[in-house]
């Protein structure tokens, strides 16, 4: 996911990119409020927890941002060469 995400950022204008990254620093971050501890320190279930919490945001802004950030990390997972393999099979399209 390292490698996609990098690759993702450098295609994108140098303003969208550094407000992905700026995403990204936020969310490791915003768990300090609610838990305590940084994102990353968080158990999956905390994790989810947190994550659901901003999906479901009363600013429509933070929602909007996490729902790009997950749709952009689902492109990267389901075009991992290992995950293709498996969802590949199906679609009649002949993804993959």
């Amino acid at each position: 996911m390292d490698r996609f995400f990098d690759l993702f950022l450098s295609n994108l204008t140098s303003e969208k990119s550094a407000l992905l990254k700026l995403l990204l620093q936020a969310t490791e971050r915003v768990s300090l409020l609610s838990h305590g501890a940084y994102f990353s320190s968080l158990s999956r279930q905390e994790q989810q927890s947190c994550i659901e919490n901003l999906l479901n945001h009363e600013q429509h802004l933070v929602r909007s941002a996490y729902q790009s950030l997950i749709a952009i990390l689902g492109m990267g997972y389901t075009t991992h060469p290992k995950v293709v393999n498996i969802i590949a099979p199906l679609h009649r399209c002949g993804y993959g």
